[in-house]
């Protein structure tokens, strides 16, 4: 007993040199303002508090809802609810940091802007969930990346609010073309038939869950997603995004 009791302390201490050593051979230093991060606290590990602060907070929920709505008129909005941490914009600080995320191999970023999202949702009352559901890439996409940047959120808002991560509930079956170049009526175009069930598709019945992307815009892509899930049983689809467009 005193063996077992003992791996979790011994655990600790190797994590508290691992990082020491780390931070010996690479020092943290502030992605936007270069500060370094070493001899204080920060709730994320590569921006400071101050430039956290900094960064625009997203509009109220209701708010976000009433935008998206705009683009999917009548019944054809699939989801109930969504959230964001962030109001984004082209020009930096935070679209530099989602670049980093998505292109430039940082997957920390996401998971410490997952827990920053968490955290925003437990605020909003939007914190009881079956499962948290990351929106699935392409197979060749994360070939190019080597990581799903949607799964590296959602593993943050799990730490945060306590709540399963559900893979393979649906799948994209279809490589698409960026969304970020096209038109709002382009954009559903481009994700029709894009997603499926998944290997775990029979976990999304009668669930009540939480689709987690990187950034909000048109909403075709969670709301393609968030249809799939219905069709699949699931109770009811919200949506938490770390920014949303202005």
């Amino acid at each position: 007993m005193r063996a077992k009791a003992a791996i979790p302390l011994l655990r600790q201490g190797w994590s508290f040199l691992s990082d020491a050593f780390l931070e010996v051979l690479a020092p943290r230093h502030c992605r936007l303002c270069t500060r370094y991060l070493g001899d204080s606290r920060q709730r994320m590990g590569f921006i400071c508090n101050a430039c956290n602060d900094a960064l625009h907070p997203a509009p109220a929920p209701q708010e976000i809802l009433n935008r998206v709505l705009r683009h999917f008129p009548g019944d054809e909005l699939a989801l109930s609810h969504i959230v964001a941490r962030y109001l984004y914009c082209d020009d930096p600080p935070l679209s530099a940091l989602i670049h980093a995320l998505k292109y430039e191999g940082c997957p920390r970023i996401g998971l410490d802007f997952g827990a920053e999202l968490g955290m925003t949702l437990a605020t909003l009352g939007f914190d009881r969930y079956d499962a948290v559901v990351a929106v699935p890439v392409h197979a060749a996409r994360r070939r190019e990346r080597g990581y799903n940047q949607a799964e590296e959120i959602a593993a943050g808002v799990r730490a945060a609010l306590n709540i399963p991560v559900a893979a393979d509930l649906i799948r994209r079956r279809r490589y698409t073309v960026s969304q970020t170049t096209l038109a709002a009526g382009e954009r559903t175009q481009n994700l029709q038939k894009a997603f499926c069930a998944g290997r775990n598709a029979q976990a999304a019945r009668g669930a009540t869950l939480l689709l987690v992307d990187d950034v909000l815009t048109t909403g075709s892509t969670l709301n393609a997603c968030a249809a799939t899930l219905l069709e699949l049983g699931a109770r009811r689809v919200d949506a938490a995004t770390l920014a949303v467009a202005e």
